[in-house]
């Protein structure tokens, strides 16, 4: 869980990691998840999460262009996995504010794996996040 912040940097409520991290199953699914409504909650909550956290646009965008030119035909399960090295990494260098990133993406990672279809909205997901990062004044 993370406390979210107002615009004067009170908190005034939490973002539960773990509703978002039960939800991404459904969320990456396009069946069970026809009209978004999972995807577009998920998306929220974590671009949210990580503006509040301090995570930086760069630090994101890092790994978003690298999620981007993955092709599941062309080795994209291993392209993935290597995706949650980074990650991996990435938290390690900076633990205060990339743990839950790294803990929302690595299950959204195993979700991509299962099918093109499941990556296809992965990339859709990643590209909301940080969207919403950015709306929620994510710092440059």
């Amino acid at each position: 869980m993370a406390w979210e912040s107002n615009k004067k940097g009170k908190s005034d409520s939490f973002i539960d990691v773990k509703e978002i991290e039960a939800r991404l199953p459904s969320a990456l699914d396009k069946n069970k998840d026809p009209n978004g409504d999972d995807f577009f909650y998920c998306a929220e909550k974590t671009g949210k999460l990580l503006a509040t956290k301090r995570v930086s646009v760069s630090q994101i965008r890092k790994i978003f262009n690298e999620a981007r030119r993955i092709k599941y035909e062309e080795n994209g399960i291993y392209e993935l996995r290597m995706l949650k090295a980074v990650i991996a990494y990435t938290a390690g260098r900076f633990p205060e504010n990339m743990k839950e990133f790294k803990g929302i993406f690595t299950k959204a990672i195993e979700m991509a794996e299962k099918s093109e279809e499941n990556l296809k909205r992965f990339k859709q997901f990643f590209e909301a996040v940080v969207a919403y990062h950015r709306f929620y004044g994510g710092r440059e």
